[in-house]
């Protein structure tokens, strides 16, 4: 039919089923990005801008009603679409330290 492209059914989550990612994060949490659950060319996107497996990102801030998410990683601060973050998976969730100077590569 036409007009319907892009609408899901009851019950659909637009989070993948397999762990926490960036979007599940609360503002100034510190996580380890895991995996990247997406295409050759989005991974290439994130790697672009600093964000690969094994490294450090911190979630900076996010907009209550769907908007973008500001994350840190390795001293530079990206904004990423709400679609995209949900497609970074992380691990090892922990609170960030006040000083919010430390950083790991």
């Amino acid at each position: 039919m036409f007009g319907r492209r892009g609408r899901r059914g009851p019950g659909w989550d637009p989070t993948p089923a397999l762990g926490p990612v960036l979007t599940t994060l609360h503002d100034g949490e510190r996580a380890v990005i895991d995996d990247i659950l997406g295409g050759m060319q989005m991974r290439a996107r994130l790697e672009n801008m600093g964000l690969r497996p094994g490294k450090s990102v911190t979630k900076l801030s996010s907009m209550p009603s769907g908007g973008p998410i500001m994350v840190e990683c390795g001293g530079t601060r990206v904004a990423l679409g709400r679609g995209i973050a949900q497609h970074v998976r992380v691990r090892g969730a922990s609170q960030r330290s006040e000083s919010g100077t430390d950083r790991d590569e």
